[in-house]
């Protein structure tokens, strides 16, 4: 490494661009600015795939950032290679890179010696630490994901997960494998969810974590696998609640491979459980007595398939429905088409 004015520096590449990093324990993730990332999208060192959407980190004065998730097939460090590093693009053009956490913690153990990086065998880090090392790193790791900073959540965990795995209970992996779906990547979390339903015989949680995986693979259009993990959840649902958001995820599958009919059976069966659940009536919601964005999700997405079955009456209904529930991009759109809504409704 190179020391220049009190921080050090190591050359890195990233999907074969040769680049320096500030070498930043401290930093969550690897970070790159806007004009790295304008420059490797351009040149084929970033695919669009490569790219998760927004996400926010906290930076050292507190303050709460937006930027960009992505992810880097190759980081090589010193002749060793790490695969597929979560990492963000700052939204400045001339922030400085930063070789954070997420590809720290998959170095292995290390050490500083001088101006070089000592990189010492990663199977033997867990023998180095024990539960009390990790344990603080999962209360923070939890914090976050109850505060909705699924980046540094995600980070937190998967840091402590390396540090000390046995650390982890099951409530803590599924969290953990949460965060990595909060951040769209469905592989870290099918990963860390199969790992939570093999040491829990809890129904509730095994409901919640066979779901996760299922709605993982829709996610990754691997929708074989996310059929079978949707219908072993559905065997561990104990409400009409969490059999509707089974048949919900049902039907976007069946959305996603164009099978509208069936899609848009699955999301009215979906909403009647949810009404039957928390027992409301047309009636509640066209008077404005009830609002439920989740419902509205439900009858918005059966909407798209009035769409493309070219059914104008139900579709437009069904997306009245989903705007008197309170779903914004139901309400969005009533508004742009002007739907008239005493054409469907009858309050008498």
């Amino acid at each position: 490494m190179k020391q220049e004015n009190g921080i050090y520096t190591t050359p890195c590449k990233v999907n074969g661009l040769q680049l320096r990093f500030i070498f930043d324990t401290g930093a969550s993730n690897v970070s790159i600015s806007l004009s790295e990332a304008i420059f490797m999208l351009k040149n084929g060192y970033l695919a669009d795939t490569d790219l998760h959407g927004s996400t926010y980190s906290q930076i050292a004065n507190g303050d709460i950032i937006e930027n960009t998730s992505i992810n880097i097939r190759e980081l090589e460090i010193g002749g060793i290679k790490l695969f597929n590093v979560s990492a963000i693009i700052v939204h400045e053009l001339s922030a400085p890179l930063l070789l954070g956490q997420s590809a720290i913690q998959k170095l292995g153990k290390i050490q500083l010696e001088d101006d070089e990086l000592v990189i010492i065998n990663k199977k033997v880090l867990s023998e180095s630490y024990s539960p009390i090392d990790s344990k603080p790193l999962i209360m923070k790791a939890q914090g976050y994901y109850f505060d909705g900073l699924y980046s540094l959540s995600s980070d937190t965990y998967e840091w402590a997960y390396l540090l000390y795995p046995e650390s982890f209970d099951c409530l803590n992996l599924f969290l953990m494998a949460a965060s990595f779906y909060n951040c769209n990547f469905y592989e870290k979390c099918i990963t860390y969810s199969l790992e939570a339903s093999e040491c829990t015989s809890d129904e509730n949680q095994l409901f919640y974590t066979y779901q996760q995986i299922g709605d993982s693979y829709r996610e990754i259009e691997d929708f074989g696998r996310a059929r079978l993990n949707l219908e072993k959840a559905l065997t561990y649902a104990s409400n009409s609640e969490q059999k509707s958001s089974i048949y919900f995820s049902f039907g976007r599958i069946k959305l996603a491979t164009k099978n509208y009919n069936e899609a848009s059976k699955d999301f009215g069966y979906s909403a009647y459980l949810m009404e039957f659940h928390n027992n409301i009536t047309e009636h509640d919601y066209i008077y404005g007595k009830y609002k439920n964005s989740a419902l509205g999700e439900i009858y918005y997405f059966q909407h798209m398939c009035y769409v493309f079955l070219d059914y104008k009456d139900k579709s437009d209904k069904s997306a009245i429905r989903a705007a008197m529930l309170g779903y914004n991009g139901a309400i969005e759109y009533c508004k742009m088409l002007d739907l008239d809504f005493n054409k469907y409704f009858d309050k008498k």
